[in-house]
């Protein structure tokens, strides 16, 4: 899933920086473009991941993240580091 977001913001900004090569516009123009279509990325990355987590926990149900989500798993690993 993390993939396809990733694929799905670059795609974003790569058609961002391709409309600002093709519109011929000067550097001002184009810092004040890319600023802008900036925000509206990150807007739509934001929505793009919600979307997409949504759609894992769908087609995975919810249980499965319940236990996925457990905090033991994540610190299990830590105390081995402590001398």
């Amino acid at each position: 899933m993390t993939a396809i977001w990733l694929v799905f913001v670059a795609s974003l900004m790569c058609t961002s920086i391709f409309a600002v090569v093709q519109s011929n516009c000067d550097f001002v123009q184009a810092l004040g473009f890319l600023f802008a279509s900036s925000v509206l990325i990150c807007l739509l990355s934001v929505a793009g991941w919600l979307a997409i987590y949504g759609l894992s926990v769908l087609l995975e149900g919810v249980e499965y993240h319940k236990t996925d989500c457990d905090d033991n798993k994540h610190w299990g690993g830590m105390a081995d580091l402590i001398p």
